[in-house]
């Protein structure tokens, strides 16, 4: 059924059934419109959005591609890029490359293999999907290379950093978020800060992360200690394994800052396994805020990555881009949040 076929059975012309389909009530009077409705209810024809935005060379659909919808920080980002397309009418096409199923491997796995015939088949995928713009959700925040060929539509990366022209992105303040830690750490009197960090020398994040951290402890006389930095692979046993390392210390350190979660949960429950000295003498502090962090006992202090934001700038900016090819690229970078938990207290000892 057309609406050709439908103007000829309500005998009025193609420009009123599309008046009526349009909901333009000052074209058609009630009584054309209800004959007509009558007729598109009886043969139950469906108007075909498809063919309508091809021919406004638009299919009002986007692409998401994922490297890792496992990754804790993916279905929140994806879930508000679905919430605001879906308030615009925009349909949404996922693809999952599961690149990164377990950050415990070696650097080879986790490194992401940028020149993968993987995904610019699935790019591909998306092109001849006729999506208007692809949204590129990294696991892992970092600077990004030109991976993807050159492509005639939008595209907008999320939960990393753009380092190439013309290529918005939206990304978080890894800056900010750990000075904000480690200044409320010194606030409260510690001086043996121990960092516990993951990846390899490579690893963005944790590399941003730890130069911060040398640039406090400088910045307020502070000696850099080697022993109080460990490097593990981002995993709750990690945290278990070096909390009993740092008390093993001749002089421990009073806070451990770790620059995940995870192993801040660790650290949590073997010093609640054995010692029990979270709760007196060692303060601790994760980054991410990750849910779990307010069933901990003690409740986990951290700080809280504005994911669902990431999501809402991403799809927004790419619509933007979308509807004006001559609109301004951005970079987003979007402050993070300090979650306040009972694993930090000031220096008992100070």
């Amino acid at each position: 059924m057309t609406i050709k076929e439908i103007s000829r059975l309500a005998g009025v012309s193609t420009c009123t059934v599309s008046n009526v389909l349009n909901n333009k009530r000052e074209s058609v009077s009630d009584e054309v419109r209800e004959k007509v409705w009558k007729i598109i209810r009886e043969t139950g024809y469906v108007p075909n959005g498809i063919a309508k935005s091809l021919r406004k060379q638009r299919s009002n659909t986007i692409g998401v591609l994922t490297e890792d919808i496992t990754h804790f920080h993916v279905p929140e980002i994806i879930g508000e890029i679905n919430r605001y397309a879906e308030q615009m009418n925009i349909h949404v096409i996922l693809n999952n490359f599961s690149q990164i199923q377990n950050v415990a491997e070696t650097a080879k796995a986790r490194i992401l293999k940028e020149d993968s015939k993987e995904i610019n088949d699935a790019v591909d995928l998306m092109l001849q999907a006729k999506v208007d713009g692809i949204i590129y959700i990294a696991w892992q925040d970092r600077l990004m290379k030109q991976f993807i060929k050159n492509i005639d539509i939008p595209i907008v990366y999320a939960y990393c950093v753009s380092g190439m022209d013309g290529i918005s992105s939206v990304n978080y303040d890894n800056v900010s978020g750990i000075a904000d830690v480690l200044d409320r750490v010194i606030a409260l009197r510690h001086r043996k800060i121990a960092l516990l960090k993951g990846g390899d020398e490579n690893c963005y994040p944790s590399l941003m992360r730890f130069q911060v951290y040398l640039g406090k402890l400088k910045e307020n006389g502070i000696p850099y200690r080697e022993e109080y930095v460990k490097t593990g692979e981002w995993r709750f046993d990690d945290g278990k394994a070096f909390y009993r390392e740092l008390m093993a210390l001749p002089d421990p350190p009073t806070v451990i800052v770790s620059l995940n979660d995870e192993m801040a949960a660790g650290v949590i429950a073997e010093s609640m396994n054995t010692d029990r000295k979270v709760l007196d003498e060692v303060s601790v502090v994760g980054f991410n805020g990750i849910e779990f962090c307010s069933f901990l006992c003690p409740t986990l202090a951290t700080v809280r990555l504005p994911l669902k934001q990431i999501g809402h700038e991403a799809v927004k900016q790419l619509i933007l881009e979308i509807q004006n090819k001559e609109c301004e690229h951005k970079h987003l970078v979007l402050p993070c949040e300090f979650q306040e938990g009972e694993s930090l207290r000031e220096n008992p000892f100070a």
